[in-house]
């Protein structure tokens, strides 16, 4: 009930999609008080921390399906990702084959309930925040979508389904241009890899972005500064054309965030969008010699490692 009302007042103050953990999560009548008055056909629902994500689409979907909501405007990703579960605790949650057959079974289940849901995840985030430079993150983070690619499209899973089931996630640091070439080579990076697997529709080549203001340069000791980090980090974002954007509140470092910190970061976003409108061009920075040229730097780094 508390993530509900929390929730409630951040779609009331401007917030257009929302993150919930779910690892609490259990039977029915806790996803019906986690997502009271939200309109999920309107607000883009994010989904991470589940014990076991088959389970809890099977409630996600009941309950779309009691509120009799269309099931094709609603949007959103479920965080399913055990290499990087692999790479943070250096296991599998369970076996590394029950952990793919899950993924199997999620995959199908919700591309035919939830045809605009993203079941999958690759947090390239827990790179960048571990000190991973730019190419590293990139690198890794599309050999971990390229064995997701390579193991499910085996299992029989069509490219034309799969590869539009894949949200990326990266983190922004405060290298201002690196970080907007970064986003933009990375689309270019993904499409060449989709493009092996022969997808019958060049739509199946787009990739499904978010991105995260950087954990990792947030000081302690001058927690203000932070904000003007995140500020730059989200214009990095805005500017590389992410679909989605998570500004972490200036004072996470050091304790939980308080209503001042919480709402200085959805406002970071919504002055950048409408008093800044970054919203309203398609890839601002597209002509600039020296992005253009950076991106392609990033592009042929990236590719080579």
């Amino acid at each position: 009930k508390e993530a509900n009302l929390q929730a409630l007042h951040a779609i009331s103050k401007g917030a257009e999609a929302i993150g919930f953990n779910v690892s609490e999560v259990e039977v029915a009548a806790d996803i019906k008080f986690l997502l009271n008055s939200i309109d999920l056909s309107k607000v883009e629902l994010h989904f991470s921390g589940a014990e076991c994500y088959l389970k809890f689409h099977e409630l996600f979907y009941n309950e779309i399906n009691r509120q009799k909501i269309d099931v094709t405007g609603i949007n959103g990703s479920y965080n399913f990702d055990p290499l990087s579960y692999f790479l943070l605790y250096g296991k599998f949650k369970n076996s590394e084959d029950e952990c793919f057959n899950n993924g199997f079974n999620l995959l199908n289940k919700v591309k035919s309930q939830l045809p605009s849901f993203s079941p999958i995840t690759v947090n390239g985030h827990y790179l960048q925040n571990s000190g991973a430079g730019t190419i590293q993150e990139l690198a890794f983070m599309f050999s971990a979508a390229s064995e997701y690619l390579y193991r499910f499209n085996k299992t029989g899973i069509k490219t034309d389904d799969l590869a539009p089931s894949i949200q990326f996630v990266f983190a922004s640091g405060s290298n201002y241009f690196l970080e907007i070439t970064k986003l933009r080579a990375a689309r270019v990076l993904w499409a060449k890899i989709v493009e092996q697997y022969k997808p019958e529709s060049e739509t199946s080549m787009i990739m499904k972005m978010h991105v995260e203001t950087s954990r990792s340069n947030k000081s302690i000791y001058d927690p203000y500064v932070n904000m003007l980090r995140s500020t730059t980090e989200t214009m990095s974002a805005a500017i590389g054309g992410s679909d989605s954007i998570s500004v972490v509140p200036f004072d996470s470092t050091y304790k939980k965030p308080d209503e001042f910190s919480e709402r200085n970061a959805r406002n970071t976003q919504l002055i950048l969008k409408y008093e800044s409108y970054l919203d309203k061009v398609i890839d601002p920075s597209s002509g600039s010699y020296y992005i253009e040229n950076l991106t392609n730097s990033v592009i042929e780094a990236t590719w080579n490692d």
